[in-house]
């Protein structure tokens, strides 16, 4: 399926930000733009072996751009976590084929996007263009002024690139309620963007995986929809 180039994004916070918090996962960013975050269980000449829970991911060394690994004490972290993602995606494998709660997000074609209508903090409705290559919920200036987010004044700062070398800047905020035709999460991280893009394809921001990452979820390339299992 196509995407619109201007809106694979790849989120890069300023260190900054994180100075003072420990990674708690092995990070691979590849030259495609996506983030896997995990545990390296083993790697050869070819492929690099990341454990994450449900499954893991064999990464082609060649489209590695950059490895960075936990500490000794970050792994026993991360070990108790991952242990937990096993566990949780067990009962969902047990439970999935019995599950009424698929819940698919009304779809409209951008140029080969899926757009999804969200409502955000219970009051505020935004078209949002689905993206797995964005790490977090990303929104407008014209979305966060509607919502009352401050954005200016003492709010972290991060940096979004595009791959076609788009950048912009934007300040870290956080979501009370994310609701996708009635699947919600809450407490989602997002970034506001500073200025409003260009580009129409954008719409009103990204639907990233600090809410796709809560759930289950496919996209259907025949009928063009967003399906989430909680």
């Amino acid at each position: 399926m196509k995407r619109a180039r201007a809106v694979r994004l790849l989120l890069l916070f300023l260190p900054a930000v994180w100075t003072a918090a420990p990674a708690w996962a092995d990070t691979i960013v590849c030259s495609d733009g996506r983030i896997w975050e995990g545990l390296i269980r083993n790697e050869d000449d070819r492929k690099i072996y990341l454990d994450l829970g449900f499954d893991t991911a064999a990464l082609d060394k060649r489209a590695v751009e950059s490895v960075r690994r936990s500490s000794a004490q970050e792994v026993r972290v991360l070990e108790e976590r991952l242990e937990s993602r096993r566990v949780h995606a067990m009962r969902l494998r047990r439970t999935r084929a019995a599950s009424s709660g698929t819940v698919p997000a009304i779809a409209a074609p951008a140029k080969g996007a899926i757009v999804v209508d969200t409502l955000l903090n219970g009051r505020v409705r935004a078209r949002l263009v689905v993206d797995t290559g964005a790490n977090v919920v990303v929104i407008t200036p014209r979305i966060a002024r509607a919502l009352g987010l401050d954005t200016r004044s003492g709010a972290a700062r991060a940096h979004l690139a595009g791959a076609d070398g788009l950048k912009l800047d934007a300040a870290a905020v956080v979501l009370d309620k994310v609701n996708v035709q009635g699947t919600e999460a809450r407490r989602v991280t997002a970034v506001a963007l500073l200025e409003e893009p260009s580009n129409p394809e954008f719409y009103d921001g990204l639907l990233g995986m600090s809410f796709l990452g809560r759930y289950v979820f496919r996209i259907d390339p025949h009928s063009r929809r967003l399906v989430l299992e909680d």
